[in-house]
């Protein structure tokens, strides 16, 4: 049966590299999968992959490494969302420093923002205009929907 994955273009929160990295299962890694693939168009910022940098001890793995896997799979690695439109979703987030995320997410013109982030990220599902916020299952899900 054909599925209906499109390379649909996905910004992905530093929790959701993180935990593909860490587990060789689960749906965050099955999105990695479909990136390595060129199924789907991954998207970072700068400032995701700060973060990646910064905290690359936690998967573990080395920092150089982890940049060149970042640069081989997301094909779309952008400069930090503009100040103006931080500043604007800053109004929106319980935590300021995603505001980011949905920054980067309107300047790529993504087809979604996937996260593990429940309580500051994925609670905003549906709130904002013009960002599909989903968690990693639910993106796999929706993209593997029979067309």
């Amino acid at each position: 049966m054909k599925t209906g994955i499109v390379t649909s273009r996905v910004v992905f929160n530093a929790s959701v590299i993180f935990s593909a990295y860490y587990s060789l299962t689960g749906a965050s890694h099955a999105l990695f999968d479909l990136l390595q693939q060129k199924r789907i168009i991954g998207i970072v910022s700068e400032t995701i992959l700060d973060e990646l940098l910064r905290h690359a001890h936690k998967i573990p793995m080395d920092t150089e490494l982890l940049r060149r896997s970042i640069d081989k799979n997301f094909i779309i690695i952008v400069s930090a969302p503009s100040e103006k439109n931080v500043a604007f979703y800053k109004k929106f987030v319980q935590d300021e420093g995603d505001a980011h995320l949905f920054a980067t997410s309107i300047e790529t013109h993504a087809d979604y923002l996937v996260s593990l982030d429940k309580h500051h990220v994925l609670a905003l599902k549906g709130k904002l205009k013009g960002i599909a916020i989903l968690s990693p299952a639910a993106l796999l899900m929706l993209l593997q929907k029979p067309q």
